[in-house]
């Protein structure tokens, strides 16, 4: 969701991307070409965990190749609660 992507992207602009990603798979399409392939990279974590199942449907719309997910590496000052590691129940009931 934009308040997701831009509290954890500074200084990202959630519209610039989705309008950026819609142009290159507009004009893939228009040119009738399969290439370049388009992915995108979900860092899963516990504050965003939920928003996949419409990240992956906002993909699709946008003529996306690949959503690719990734769960988050702690490093640094991030805060280690956000790791899914220590919120197994929240992967599961995505998964299943």
């Amino acid at each position: 969701t934009k308040p997701t992507l831009e509290r954890l992207r500074r200084g990202a602009n959630y519209h610039k991307i989705i309008g950026n990603v819609r142009a290159l798979t507009d004009l893939r399409r228009a040119r009738n070409k399969k290439w370049p392939k388009v992915a995108m990279r979900f860092v899963m974590m516990r504050s965003n965990i939920g928003e996949l199942p419409a990240l992956i449907e906002l993909a699709a719309s946008l003529g996306v190749d690949l959503v690719e997910g990734r769960y988050l590496n702690v490093a640094n000052e991030v805060d280690m609660d956000e790791s899914l590691f220590r919120h197994p129940r929240l992967t599961e009931d995505l998964f299943g």
